[in-house]
This record gives structure tokens, C-alpha cells and sequence, in this order.
């Protein structure tokens, strides 16, 4: 909700990260960069903490990367996983950092944006050492993901900004970068949301010929979004800025897929466009729905291997309990004289077998 309605875009990484407080009871978040431990420095970019709770601070300064902080950090490139430190974790003298800023609990992963070069994310615990907890470590990767995909757009129209800036004087600095990006770009006039350009990202993630959207309406035509998915086109014309959208959209064979839309208005040469980015997320989402299916089924097992456990349990101690009045009952028939008495106790040997 803080990507889609974020404006600007640094604006929801430092919403993001104030959320982050809250929900993992953390006292300082934070957004390094570079994620590269052969870069002679790291700046922190954004950060949030609580009054008491100061860190770094966020701004452009640049910290010497020292060998702690490049251990830090290639121990998140090495893994797709949250790298958490607390106290389940094996004991270890406590670096500078932590020392400096009173860490006694912390978590951090790699984020891969498609532009430049990876972001580490990271939380700290100052007030409290609590361990991290498996259902965290996964919310806390799932947020990462998602901060991922809005520093793409983030960072694509900042380059794009940059470009535009120049554009009188290096069309070809715009055209480099809105061609050779990663990311499926689509550019439309303001009204009718016309088509005017696409790259090459846009067309091999949906298989269509530049001939075959040209000139097209993007929100209206529904050669893109199928017409019962498709975006409201007044609602569009009032966003100058929108940031990971969940939209369906259509490949050139009709199928439906996942994606994410992001727009951007710009100015080119005294004129109004709007930027589209959009990625498709399909894989991603049925890769989550497929793990948290198979999340549930684990559960269902569980579940089901401790009623087996109990009713073992009662089973064995059943048995027992039969078992002393079966002997009971044999000793009794042993010495037993009176036949009506005989009887009743035969027919009890009996059910008690039958019970066993």
C-alpha cells in the first residue's frame, strides 16, 4: 500500500521503513548502499529510528568500507536469506558498529534492483536482544522484494529524469538508457494515453511486434489489459506518480499474466508524457502461492501426526488398563466354583480380547 501511494519515491522508502519499526518491534531501519564490499565506502540512504535510537543518519556521506563491513556484506550476497544476529546465534566478539550504536539484535539482506548496483536492508533491536522468529525472517525477505521493486522504478525515473534534463542537448543519453533498460518501458501521450514509444524489454516480455501497439490507446485499447481488468483512464490522469501497481495484462497470445505498473509524467521538449514501466511477476506469485500451499500442507501433516501420537497414547494406556482386568479375571477363574459366576467372568475374558 506504501509503494502504490508513495509520492516521491524517496518519500515511500522512508514510509517503508518507518512501518518496519512497528511491525518488527526494531529500533532502527535502514537502506545501505553499495551492497558491493569492494567499493572503498558506504552511505546510508535512508534510515529510520526510533528518538532514543540514532544511527548513522541518512545522507550522502561516505563511510570508509572497513573489513567488518565488507564481512557484513558479503555474508548477504552469499545467501538468499535474511542473515539474522541475536541470541541463538553462535557467540562472537561484537564488532565496532555494534558496539557504536548499542546493536543487541539485528537482521539484514541483499536487495537486488534491476538498476545499479544491490542495496543491503537492515533492522536493529537496541532496547531488546529477542531472537528473530522463522515467520519474520519470511515477512521480513517479502518486504525486501517488494522495496526492490520500487527502487526499479525509483531509480529508472531518476535516470530517465536525469536524461531529460539534457535531452536538447543528448537525445541519445534518453533514447540509451529508455532502450537498453531491463525493464519493460512504454511511453504515451498525455490524453489518450497513445502509444508513442516502447522498448525492447516491453516487447520480448510480451511477445508483440512494435508495429502491433504503435499508436495504440494503452488504458482503452484492450490489446494490453484484458477489458474486464483494465486500468480507469481518468483515475491515471490524475496520477503524476504511481509506484507497483497489481495489474493483469495480456502476452500477444492472449494469456493473462501478473504484473506490476509503475507511471511517471516527464516533460520532453515543452511537452507532457507519461512514462510506463511494467514487470511481469507472474513466476513470482505463483512461486509464493506454490510455497505457501506447501506451508499449509506441512502443517496439515503435523497436525495430523500428533493425533496419531494421542490416539496412540490412549491406545497404550487402554491396553494397559484391559490387560490388568484380564489377569485379574484368569486368577478369578482359577479358584471360581459357582457356574453363574463362571460365566460372568468368561463373558468378561472374552470382551476384554475382543477390546485388545
Amino acid at each position: 500500500h506504501i509503494i502504490i501511494n508513495a509520492s516521491p519515491a524517496g518519500k515511500m522508502l522512508e514510509d517503508i521503513l518507518d512501518a518496519m519499526l512497528d511491525i518488527f518491534q526494531s529500533d532502527r531501519a535502514w537502506l545501505l548502499f553499495p551492497g558491493d564490499p569492494d567499493s572503498p565506502y558506504f552511505t546510508i540512504r535512508v534510515e529510520s529510528n526510533r528518538p532514543q535510537w540514532p544511527g548513522f543518519g541518512a545522507s550522502d556521506e561516505r563511510h570508509p568500507m572497513d573489513d567488518q563491513m565488507k564481512k557484513h556484506i558479503l555474508g548477504v550476497l552469499n545467501t538468499d536469506e535474511p542473515v539474522a544476529d541475536d541470541i541463538t546465534t553462535m557467540p562472537r566478539p561484537a564488532d565496532e558498529i555494534s558496539i557504536r550504536f548499542q546493536v543487541k539484535s539485528s537482521i539484514r539482506m541483499a536487495i537486488y534492483p534491476k538498476i545499479d548496483q544491490p542495496w543491503i536492508l537492515g533492522l536493529h533491536r537496541c532496547e531488546s536482544n529477542l531472537p528473530w522468529q522463522e515467520d519474520e525472517k519470511q515477512l521480513f525477505k517479502a518486504i525486501g522484494r517488494r522495496i526492490s521493486d520500487g527502487l526499479n522504478t525509483m531509480l529508472l525515473v531518476q535516470e530517465l529524469k536525469k536524461a531529460n534534463k539534457t535531452l536538447l542537448e543528448s537525445e541519445d543519453q534518453f533514447l540509451k538508457i529508455f532502450h537498453s533498460s531491463p525493464i519493460g518501458i512504454i511511453m504515451t501521450n498525455m490524453r489518450q494515453f497513445r502509444i508513442i514509444n516502447v522498448n525492447q524489454s516491453f516487447l520480448n516480455m510480451t511477445g508483440f511486434d512494435e508495429t502491433e501497439v504503435l499508436g495504440k490507446s494503452l488504458l482503452t485499447d484492450s490489446f494490453l489489459f484484458p477489458s474486464d481488468h483494465a486500468p480507469d483512464k481518468e483515475w491515471f490522469k490524475q496520477q503524476e506518480h504511481l509506484n507497483q501497481l497489481d495489474v493483469v495484462f495480456l502476452n500477444n497470445r492472449k494469456e493473462h499474466r501478473n504484473g506490476r505498473l509503475s507511471s511517471q509524467w516527464v516533460m520532453i521538449n515543452t511537452k507532457k508524457f507519461v512514462i510506463f514501466t511494467i514487470e511481469d511477476v507472474t513466476d513470482y506469485k505463483k512461486s509464493e502461492t506454490e510455497k505457501r500451499a506447501a506451508q499449509q500442507h506441512l502443517a496439515e501433516q503435523e497436525k495430523y501426526a500428533l493425533i496419531g501420537q494421542v490416539a496412540g497414547k490412549i491406545a497404550h494406556d487402554f491396553n494397559n488398563i484391559l490387560g490388568a482386568i484380564m489377569g485379574n479375571t484368569e486368577i478369578s477363574l482359577m479358584d471360581c466354583e459357582d457356574p453363574e459366576m463362571e460365566a460372568t467372568l468368561n463373558l468378561i475374558l472374552d470382551q476384554t480380547k475382543k477390546g485388545r
